[in-house]
């Protein structure tokens, strides 16, 4: 099991997940040209595509504003999708099929609770979930799938306040975090639910800082969080230690926030931002736990308030920590990089990246986004006045699988050249720019060894070449040559046929 951070102005909201899932191979971009001479940099290929989609635009069946809104229960292969309304819908996370619906309504006897947040153990049998009635806040553990109340913890509190409240429950279902009694600060607890104690998780002298978010390990060994010194200016992020009998901690000082252990809990990944309002500036720091040894660190860069809610806003480790998944839309960057990217630490070029605007900028509207440990597959509930804004992504949720063995093909793709065919991986048909004053352009396709498939001549039009390979081709790469009439111009470009 593990947990997933969103990074969002100095924030991270997490889901709790573990994912081992049978994953079906996945088709990548690998574009090489010849002639282009001005390439800037290089484009890892990309390993992600999308399994399935539900899709229903109504705004009640949208996710809240605030997340998480999504759970993951590896075991049962569940999603628990928390509605705008008065349910959670659970989805069969390989198929995206709806298999039921909560209503909090007909398991409290209790009138118009409505959901804003949820979480789950490994699973999907303890479900901590966060619910507003009559404009106050509440907070309880749900049994599944017999739907019952297990325990309404002592805590309530008014709106606007609860958006900054956020929990976590253990991989297990014997811990959960949250507010203990009624002050909102420093007052979270650690309840065990197996010894009906309750533990203060804040040291003395300090708070937890509203917005964290919690963190336990695969294992259970170890909780990670966020607190302030109580007047005093100052945090620092802390890791307590939950198989020693007398809660020993380790602090990690300096200007980090919103941790993430990786599964083993070797490795924890914070927000490393600096500055502040206009001057504030995104970055994600990984650090080794048992010597503090800071193993990692990438910095984004923030030239408008909107910048600062988009670069770097989300991460995710491997369950050894030796990868890292990171959303960038970094402003520096150039336009084909505003995505998911994966890291190999401590390497900070990336080795690959996901399909643009699916586990990129505009999926990632606090707590929207679940990635598994093994960086293997993931799920997006984009928010619904997000999506108004972006007509074009409009989805209730979506899941994603992701095959790093694309990336054992080497790409030296120019940022110019990945321009010049799509779509690639494509089903038979490609479109190419060309800018030469030409009217027809040669063409030849061939496999891998060099034997030759396919040949012919297209018409330029419109400054662009449309080649259609027919008859079908198998799934596969392919080498392309372009050649213009009179040889003067030549291309070629690898094409991956799904």
């Amino acid at each position: 099991m593990h947990v997933n951070a969103i990074f969002t102005q100095h924030k991270l909201e997490h889901s709790k997940l573990g994912i081992r899932l049978t994953l079906l191979a996945v088709v990548f971009l690998t574009i090489v040209a010849t002639e282009v001479s001005n390439a800037k940099g290089e484009i890892p290929p990309i390993v992600s595509d999308t399994t399935w989609t539900y899709s229903e635009l109504k705004p009640q069946d949208a996710a809240p504003a605030d997340g998480p809104s999504i759970a993951f229960a590896q075991h049962s292969k569940r999603i628990f999708f928390s509605t705008a309304v008065r349910t959670i819908t659970v989805f069969d996370s390989e198929t995206g099929d709806v298999v039921d619906t909560i209503k909090l309504e007909l398991m409290m006897n209790s009138v118009s609770p409505q959901p804003k947040r949820v979480y789950c153990n490994i699973d999907g049998t303890r479900l901590l979930a966060m619910w507003l009635q009559r404009d106050t806040m509440h907070w309880g553990l749900f049994s599944y799938p017999e739907k019952q109340l297990l325990r309404e913890f002592p805590f309530d509190i008014g709106s606007p306040l609860w958006r900054d409240i956020h929990f976590a429950i253990s991989p297990s279902g014997r811990y959960v975090v949250g507010p203990w009694e009624r002050d909102p600060t420093r007052n979270y607890g650690l309840y065990d639910l197996e010894r009906d104690t309750v533990y203060q998780l804040a040291a003395d002298g300090y708070e937890i800082v509203l917005n964290t978010t919690f963190d336990f390990d695969d294992d259970e060994t170890a909780l990670a969080y966020w607190e302030a010194r109580i007047d005093r200016g100052g945090s620092r992020v802390g890791v307590l230690h939950l198989n020693d009998s007398s809660r020993t901690r380790t602090y990690f000082e300096g200007t980090y926030s919103s941790p993430l252990l990786s599964g083993d809990g070797r490795r924890i990944a914070v927000s490393s931002t600096t500055g502040s309002s206009g001057s504030y500036v995104p970055g994600i720091t990984v650090l080794d736990v048992a010597t503090k040894e800071v193993v990692w660190t990438l910095r984004g860069s923030m030239k408008s308030i909107q910048d600062e809610y988009l670069d770097l806003n989300f991460c995710s480790l491997s369950y050894d920590g030796s990868k890292i998944f990171v959303n960038r839309h970094d402003t520096a960057m150039p336009t084909e990089f505003h995505t998911g990217l994966i890291y190999r630490i401590p390497d900070t070029i990336p080795f690959a990246r996901t399909l643009p605007r699916t586990f990129g900028p505009y999926a990632n509207k606090r707590g929207m986004t679940i990635i598994s440990s093994d960086l293997a597959q993931g799920f997006v509930a984009p928010n619904y006045r997000v999506a108004q804004e972006l007509p074009q992504f409009v989805k209730t949720m979506f899941a994603g699988r992701f095959d790093f063995s694309a990336t054992e093909v080497a790409s030296n793709v120019s940022l110019e050249q990945a321009q010049l065919l799509y779509p690639n991986p494509s089903s038979g048909t490609v479109h190419v720019p060309w800018s030469e004053d030409t009217e027809t352009v040669e063409w030849v396709l061939f496999e891998q060894s060099g034997k030759t498939l396919r040949d012919g001549q297209s018409t330029v039009v419109g400054g662009e070449i449309l080649i259609a390979f027919e008859p079908v081709l198998q799934r596969g790469s392919y080498q392309l040559r372009l050649t213009s009439k009179g040889g003067r111009s030549s291309l070629l470009f690898t094409v991956v046929i799904q």
